[in-house]
């Protein structure tokens, strides 16, 4: 097979290469391949292959009007062809076949896996729900953290009107003056686009921190967002990054069940359901489209009666969400759906005990790229885990 580099339209013919019989390790590879036969029923055969990987970043970069997100997908099928013919005739295909697989693994690993998992980790513990409180004086600096915390959330549930922003529900703390018309109350907390556990969870190692910089790099080739996330990466308590919804919506949003598309309109976006409207199970909203507006200005105070947040400048304060994250969100919701891989991650992170859901086996790995490369497709985690079991009913008393 003779390779050369296509234009943008053409790069797709490599991807062909995926579906010949003989080469079907590569679109199926061992470590998914352990994942399928280990957890997933006989029956359900819609799960994560490499040429589902590529077509799913070709449908959202279409569907979301990612030029330059296509043209980054092409391009990165046309140098893996270009490595394969550096190589004896006969040896081109398997070649290509296996830098696309290999290219597929990486966007697995660095682009959903870090933003993916965050919706598994720790299932087995209690989810306490953002209790924060506002000591008067804070006296140490876990007080004024907590202190900045409370007063970053107070910002953004006045911003947002108390309101979910998904469901219109009242926040059932809200000043009085907003709950005298309310028809329904409802615990309202932050959600942010970009989740905090991403950028920490990063930190304290080189390799974590290049395995960061990895996805940071994909996620601004593909969703044209370079500049927002380094942003918020360093501050995801920006105002940019969060918006008010209830519970159950919120949920749903960390998880990718739903997600915001742009419209022409700016801060107007439509809810769009995954995988599909008729197949999400999850909280519905009553509204098509969301539009954030900036209410903060309607409140002099805050529902506890402070001013507002001390050293917060106030054009942060008017920002509403931050459209290119909200883009990235919605890329990445798509892609996981489309892939595959939000089933292969499911079965990944949960198994079903005798009453109620617990962790899976690769629930507690770490929520970075190289931890997935190395746990995840370098080693068989069902097989870890196991073994961390074996030792800990060999190590506990009688």
């Amino acid at each position: 097979m003779m390779l050369q580099i296509s234009s943008d339209d053409d790069a797709k013919k490599y991807l062909d290469v995926l579906l010949l019989p003989h080469f079907e390790v590569y679109n199926n590879p061992h470590w998914v391949s352990r994942i399928v036969d280990r957890v997933l029923p006989p029956h359900v055969r819609e799960f994560y292959t490499t040429h589902s990987m590529f077509a799913a970043m070709y449908a959202t970069a279409d569907l979301l009007e990612l030029k330059s997100g296509r043209i980054y997908v092409s391009a990165t099928i046309c140098r893996c062809a270009a490595e394969a013919a550096e190589h004896p005739e006969h040896e081109r295909e398997e070649r290509l076949a296996t830098a696309l697989e290999k290219q597929a693994t990486t966007w697995m690993a660095h682009m959903l896996w870090p933003f993916a998992v965050q919706a598994y980790m720790d299932i087995e513990r209690y989810r306490y729900r953002h209790q924060t409180w506002t000591p008067t004086t804070p006296k140490t600096a876990a007080d004024e953290a907590r202190y900045k915390a409370h007063r970053f959330r107070e910002s953004i549930l006045a911003r947002d009107s108390y309101k979910c922003c998904f469901t219109g529900f009242i926040h059932k703390c809200a000043p009085e003056v907003v709950l005298k018309d309310a028809t329904r109350t409802i615990t309202v907390e932050v959600a942010r686009i970009f989740r905090h556990e991403v950028a920490t969870s990063h930190q304290g190692s080189t390799d974590a921190q290049k395995s960061l910089d990895i996805t940071l790099k994909v996620l601004g080739d593909y969703c044209e967002i370079a500049d927002s996330l380094h942003t918020i990466v360093n501050d995801t308590d920006d105002p940019q990054n969060a918006f008010s919804l209830g519970l159950e919506p919120q949920d749903d949003f960390n998880d990718f069940s739903w997600c915001l598309k742009a419209t022409e309109t700016p801060d107007r976006y439509e809810v769009c359901y995954m995988s599909d409207n008729e197949r999400y199970r999850g909280y519905r909203s009553i509204h098509t489209h969301i539009t954030f507006v900036d209410h903060s200005t309607e409140f002099s105070t805050s529902s506890d009666g402070r001013q507002d947040v001390p050293g917060t400048p106030k054009r942060l304060l008017r920002a509403v969400p931050n459209p290119e994250l909200l883009r990235m969100h919605c890329a990445l919701a798509h892609v996981m759906h489309l892939s595959g891989a939000t089933k292969l991650f499911r079965a990944l992170c949960i198994s079903w005990g005798k009453t109620q859901y617990r962790s899976g086996a690769a629930a507690h790995i770490a929520p970075t790229g190289a931890a997935f490369m190395a746990h995840v497709v370098d080693e068989d985690p069902f097989l870890m885990m196991e073994l961390r079991a074996s030792l800990t009913a060999a190590l506990s008393p009688p």
